[in-house]
C-alpha cells in the first residue's frame, strides 16, 4: 500500500512558467518567502528557470501578476 503525503495549508501562490506564449511548468508557493525565492530564479542566468520568458503569480482568482524576464543592461540593442 502507497501512502501519500500532502500539506494541509492552502497555498499562498501559484507561479506559471510561460515560454514562447505556452505554459510550461508550475510552482506551487506556501509562503511570500518561498516566492520571492522562486521569482529570483527567472533574473539569475546560471538558473535553469531563466530560460522562461515569463512567471504569472496567481494568489487568488482576483489577485494576479506577470514577471517578465529582461535583457541585462549591457546586452541591449
Amino acid at each position: 500500500m502507497i501512502q501519500l503525503i500532502g500539506f494541509k495549508e492552502q497555498p499562498f501562490s501559484q507561479i506559471l512558467w510561460e515560454k514562447d506564449g505556452e505554459f510550461q511548468s508550475r510552482t506551487v508557493c506556501y509562503s511570500k518567502e518561498d516566492e520571492l525565492r522562486a521569482l529570483a530564479r527567472l533574473h539569475d542566468p546560471s538558473d535553469f528557470y531563466s530560460h522562461y520568458d515569463k512567471a504569472i503569480v496567481v494568489r487568488n482568482e482576483n489577485n494576479q501578476f506577470e514577471l517578465s524576464r529582461r535583457e541585462p543592461y549591457g546586452n541591449a540593442v
